[in-house]
């Protein structure tokens, strides 16, 4: 364990604070201690964490292709086990300044891979649970309402609002897959290395911190909710963010704007 202070500022100084508000304000924090612990035993290497880092992704994608709430719950933790090894394997690289083309590949490579499999993963692990069908419905909101207003109170409500309330769609279980790839392309577009302006990043994101959908923002939007089983809500959220962002980054470049008025 390091104990020089010198030395632990320098380690210090290895997180990196443009990363999103999960990454900077929460994981890399805490990685950096993990690293603190670790930094003195020279055979540790950064691509070790990498590889582990990687075997835990495989070893979400396993339980979220499971399906079932307890191997979803699992799964959850492992994605957030394997993004602090990751950001761990970086910070030691900067500390260490030992980085290997082989290390850069996998940091490159591996963050989009594994949310590649996460995603697909989530959707065959649904389509195997639900079979032919699943339903969709109001009922999460008729139970939050439930918590605020008592019986009487929900029966006062118009009747169509009540049948809206109780309505239950049923819908073919194939209908996750193109749900699924539509998500993936939003997000694999978001987390290309878009370039923008940086005045323009620093006042979007100081308007709404919520758009900073980095890696880790979306890391934590797949643990979260694929842990409370709610995989087709995750895939929505997903499509909505990365559309978000996506039209940010056209809007901020002028692409509509090249378009309405060719040259």
């Amino acid at each position: 364990m390091l104990q020089n202070l010198s030395e632990i500022q320098k380690l210090r100084a290895t997180i990196k604070t443009n990363d999103g508000w999960w990454t900077s304000v929460l994981v890399a924090p805490c990685a950096n201690r993990l690293v603190q612990l670790i930094a003195d035993f020279q055979f540790i290497k950064p691509n070790h964490l990498c590889y582990f880092s990687y075997s835990l992704g495989i070893l979400a994608v396993y339980f979220f292709a499971k399906g079932e709430y307890m191997d979803l719950l699992i799964a959850a933790i492992s994605v957030q086990a394997s993004f602090v090894f990751a950001i761990m394997s970086e910070q030691l690289a900067r500390y260490r300044q030992d980085f290997s083309g082989l290390e850069f590949w996998l940091n490159q490579v591996s963050d989009r891979l594994k949310l590649f499999l996460y995603i697909f993963a989530l959707a065959w692990g649904f389509f195997n649970e639900h079979v032919t069908e699943f339903y969709i419905s109001f009922a999460p909101l008729n139970q939050l309402i439930n918590l605020f207003f008592d019986a009487d109170t929900l029966f006062m409500m118009p009747m169509n609002l009540q049948l809206v309330l109780m309505l239950a769609k049923p819908v073919p279980s194939w209908f996750i897959c193109p749900l699924a790839i539509l998500a993936f392309l939003f997000i694999d577009f978001v987390n290309q290395k878009l370039e923008l302006p940086v005045a323009t990043i620093k006042k979007n994101h100081m308007r709404m911190p919520i758009s900073r959908f980095n890696i880790g923002e979306q890391g934590l939007l797949i643990s979260l909710l694929a842990a409370f089983d709610m995989v087709l809500t995750l895939f929505v959220l997903l499509s909505l963010f990365g559309a978000w962002n996506s039209l940010i980054y056209l809007t901020r470049r002028g692409l509509f704007n090249d378009s309405l008025n060719p040259k």
